[in-house]
C-alpha cells in the first residue's frame, strides 16, 4: 500500500481527532486532523508531479466543473460571512474555521475523488476504515452508558462537545455499516459464481 492510500485511510479512521487542539505558536490553534490532511495534501501534491498526472487531474477539474463551482459559491458564501463579521478580537477563529471545516476539508474530497477514479485509492477501504472508527466509538459509548456517564438528560457525549456531535459521527457509520454488508454479499456472490464456472 502507498503512503498516499494508507494516510488517506488512517484519516478516515482518525475523524475525530480533530477534537484534540494544540496551541499554534500563538496565533491560532491547529486541530490533529488539520495536520493529517495537510500532510495528506502534499503527499498527493508529490504523486501529481512524480506520477505526471497534474493533466489527468486538471481535466478531472474540468469534467467536474459545475460541482466546483457549487464548491465555490458555498466559500464565497463563507468568506462573505467571515468578513462581515470581522474584528480584532475573532478574526484567528474565523480564519481557523475557514481551514478547518471549509478548505482542507473541500481540498481533501476533491484529492480523494480523483484518487478513487484514478484506483489509486480503495472507496470500499475508506468505508471500511470509517464503519471500524464509528463501531469502536459505539462501544466506547456502550460503555460509558453502563456507567452512567451520561447528560443531565440522560444521553450520551462520550468524546465529543454534545450529544448531536455523536449522532452525526454514528450515523454515517450505520449507514455505511449497510453498505458494506451490500458491498460484501456482492464480492461474496461473484466469488462462488466464479468457483462454480
Amino acid at each position: 500500500m502507498n503512503n498516499l492510500a494508507f494516510t488517506a485511510y488512517w484519516i478516515f479512521f482518525l475523524l475525530p481527532v480533530y477534537l484534540i487542539r494544540f496551541d499554534f505558536f500563538g496565533k491560532g490553534t491547529l486541530n490533529f486532523l488539520d495536520v493529517f490532511l495537510i500532510i495528506f495534501l502534499a503527499l498527493f501534491a508529490v504523486f501529481l508531479i512524480k506520477e505526471k498526472r497534474r493533466k489527468a487531474f486538471k481535466l478531472f477539474l474540468r469534467k467536474n466543473k459545475t460541482f466546483l463551482i457549487l464548491l465555490s459559491l458555498i466559500f464565497i458564501g463563507f468568506s462573505l460571512s467571515y468578513l462581515t463579521n470581522l474584528n480584532l478580537n475573532n478574526w484567528e477563529n474565523g480564519l481557523g474555521e475557514l481551514k478547518s471545516f471549509l478548505v482542507l476539508p473541500v481540498l481533501f474530497a476533491i484529492a480523494i475523488t480523483f484518487l478513487i477514479q484514478e484506483k489509486k485509492i480503495s472507496g470500499l477501504k475508506i468505508g471500511r476504515s470509517y464503519f471500524l472508527s464509528s463501531s469502536l466509538l459505539a462501544l466506547g459509548g456502550i460503555l460509558y452508558f453502563v456507567l452512567g456517564n451520561t447528560t443531565y438528560d440522560n444521553r450520551l457525549v462520550f468524546l465529543f462537545d454534545s450529544p448531536n456531535h455523536l449522532a452525526m459521527y454514528l450515523v454515517p457509520g450505520i449507514i455505511m455499516g449497510g453498505w458494506l454488508l451490500k458491498n460484501t454479499k456482492k464480492l461474496a456472490f461473484r466469488k462462488l459464481s466464479n468457483l462454480s464456472l
